[in-house]
């Protein structure tokens, strides 16, 4: 395994770690974000041997700092939320802006704090209704996208924002297609025609009348050929947030399930940014998109040299995406292992051969596979 032992003096008691400490089997011994208590507590641990992996992709230097909190369970409180907030705006409430935005701050500072995990939401947590679930995951994505492109606070903050609402006047809608398998009625064309600027007289009503944040959700529909709705712009007529918004809205409809099938592989999503309708989205911002997410984004599924079924949990280097920290959680035989074993795939038994279709029931959960807690064994 590509680990290096940590050595007595490179922790200290009161230390908050910034990354991961394995076993030397590679298990998961403290998460980042843990604060060492007490001298006892270090004695023990280095006693039994401390790991870090050598290609660990700290992503905190943006603006934030580690925290022990559980993303997960955070982001499972927040659907609910922007659940109701949603409805609320869709039906025409006002004085919702402050409520909004509070929700978009939380959700981007999660996105800078844990970006692995949130990635992992995006592609293993698809629970209804879909409209929702599909919110936050343009929102976790369009938030990882301006962080790659280091956008500075207030750009993060309306672009999380506008990506949470851009679908604001089609929630319904958004739901019944989820199960529906034939072709849009008239009256089904009619509304997803007119949600963008829908979208804005329920925004203006609500009180938001930033200028930036209600021309991205007017122009999310926009293509680059200047076959988009509602005003046909081209290229550089389409403000960039827009475009931002464009992508990840896509790609979060191709990742995720519907009644009717499966969602396609990140992998194959991907490719298709540069193939078929998809190619009118924006070149330069795609390849920035590939870069944030990775070839092997968190959550995907992958089989491994060694024949274990994984989990993709944590990106290691920019330059090298394609080598991810995985869990293993079945072993060759498809037997699911009662804890999962973390593997670096850039060692050659363990390097990704494939990758597969996510498995939504597995024995332990997301909080489990990324180390935010423990397995009750």
């Amino acid at each position: 395994m590509d680990h290096v032992p940590i050595k007595h003096g490179e922790i200290s008691v009161g230390d908050v770690l910034r990354r991961p400490v394995f076993d030397k089997y590679g298990r998961l011994l403290l998460n980042r974000g843990t604060k060492i208590k007490n001298a006892r507590q270090l004695a023990i641990l280095l006693a039994k041997g401390l790991y870090r992996f050598k290609k660990y992709r700290d992503t905190t230097s943006h603006r934030a700092k580690r925290t022990s909190t559980n993303p997960f369970l955070l982001s499972y409180d927040l659907k609910y939320r922007i659940d109701t907030q949603l409805r609320q705006l869709a039906a025409g409430k006002t004085k919702q802006a402050s409520r909004i935005l509070n929700i978009a701050t939380q959700l981007l500072n999660l996105c800078i704090e844990h970006p692995d995990a949130m990635l992992g939401i995006v592609h293993r947590y698809t629970q209804a209704p879909y409209s929702t679930t599909h919110s936050l995951h343009v929102g976790i994505l369009s938030a990882i996208l301006g962080i790659q492109l280091n956008y500075d606070e207030k750009q993060l903050h309306t672009l999380t924002a506008t990506a949470l609402t851009c679908n604001i006047a089609m929630l319904n809608l958004q739901d019944e297609l989820q199960r529906q398998q034939t072709p849009l009625t008239a009256e089904q064309q009619s509304i997803v025609n007119a949600h963008p600027q829908e979208g804005v007289k329920l925004l203006r009503k609500a009180g938001i009348n930033e200028e930036l944040w209600l021309q991205a959700v007017l122009q999310h529909h926009e293509r680059i050929d200047g076959k988009g709705y509602p005003e046909a712009r081209h290229g550089d007529d389409i403000c960039t947030e827009a475009k931002i918004i464009t992508i990840a809205d896509r790609y979060a409809a191709m990742v995720s399930e519907r009644d009717y099938r499966q969602g396609k592989t990140p992998i194959k999503s991907l490719r298709d940014f540069f193939t078929g309708k998809e190619a009118q989205l924006d070149e330069s911002l795609c390849l920035h998109f590939i870069k944030a997410v990775g070839t092997f984004p968190p959550g995907s599924c992958v089989k491994l040299a060694n024949g274990e079924t994984a989990v993709v949990t944590y990106r290691t280097t920019v330059e090298n995406s394609t080598q991810p920290i995985v869990c293993s959680y079945s072993n060759p035989r498809g037997k699911m292992y009662i804890q999962p074993y973390v593997r670096d795939t850039s060692e050659e038994q363990f390097a990704i051969h494939a990758m597969c279709s996510t498995i939504e029931s597995l024995p332990f959960n997301n909080s489990v596979l990324w180390g935010y807690a423990r397995l009750n064994h």
